[in-house]
């Protein structure tokens, strides 16, 4: 995904992004062999904003028949997911996620509910315990997780740009450490996580164009660290928003995003 969603956030209305999957399709005949790439659509998010903020959200699901029609409503405060609601193809809810957050807009509480176990083996809450402390190189934030046990500090510049962050488990045992890099424009270049590169490059609109990235390397079980390069190809409208992105993988064709913007 982009990290520059939009110029002027403040003139938008209303969006729907969909999303699509791209797969080669080869089809043999008795005398013929024909290949072509296909578009299935996956899923479609309308997103409703007020003074350059999030307010709601609705997901609708394409991607399978388990899934076709099961829907999500998110509600947004302060542009900050504030509730997610499930549904099933019935309009039945399913599942309910609360957040609740600090003054600082850090995540202090979030609670979710399956209603399709019905029990309390369906509710799960993960509490957040902050503390913060600056110093003359910028901010420090502690979180720690009720869930994992686990404690996280996260450092940040003086133009707060966080530049590292230590995770450690229950017992004060480094587990993760992941170091920032930023360009001139305040965009995020290189992220450096238990020694192994990630890395970006970025379009004159500010978006993702090439990415570097490893996408087991949040597995504990899974160490095969194998690297993968993303390409995204854009068009954009004349107020120098993206209306499509397609993304490859490795070199073939992956996803395809197309975003349908209603101005003010």
């Amino acid at each position: 995904m982009t990290d520059i969603e939009f110029k002027d956030p403040a003139i938008i209305r209303s969006t729907v992004l969909t999303t699509y999957d791209i797969k080669k399709v080869v089809e043999k005949g008795f005398f013929s062999c024909k290949e072509y790439t296909k578009e299935t659509k996956r899923f479609a998010e309308k997103t409703i904003f007020e003074n350059g903020q999030r307010i709601k959200g609705e997901i609708i699901i394409f991607n399978s028949l388990e899934q076709l029609g099961k829907r999500k409503i998110k509600t947004y405060e302060n542009g900050k997911l504030k509730t997610c609601i499930r549904y099933n193809s019935s309009g039945e809810v399913m599942e309910k996620d609360d957040y609740e957050y600090n003054n600082y807009g850090d995540l202090l509480l979030y609670h979710s509910f399956d209603y399709s176990i019905n029990s309390i083996s369906g509710a799960c809450t993960i509490k957040h315990e902050w503390t913060y402390e600056d110093n003359a190189r910028g901010t420090i934030k502690t979180d720690i997780n009720s869930l994992t046990k686990t404690t996280t500090k996260c450092y940040y510049n003086s133009s707060g740009q966080l530049v590292q962050s230590i995770e450690y488990d229950e017992f004060g045992t480094k587990i993760e450490t992941i170091d920032f890099y930023y360009d001139s424009r305040g965009l995020l270049i290189q992220k450096v996580i238990n020694g192994l590169e990630e890395s970006r490059r970025y379009n004159e609109h500010g978006d993702i164009i090439w990415r570097k990235w490893y996408p087991n390397i949040d597995s504990v079980i899974n160490k095969n660290y194998d690297v993968v390069i993303s390409e995204f190809e854009y068009t954009y409208d004349n107020n120098g928003n993206w209306i499509e992105y397609k993304v490859k993988r490795n070199g073939k064709d992956y996803m395809l995003f197309t975003r349908q913007i209603e101005y003010i």
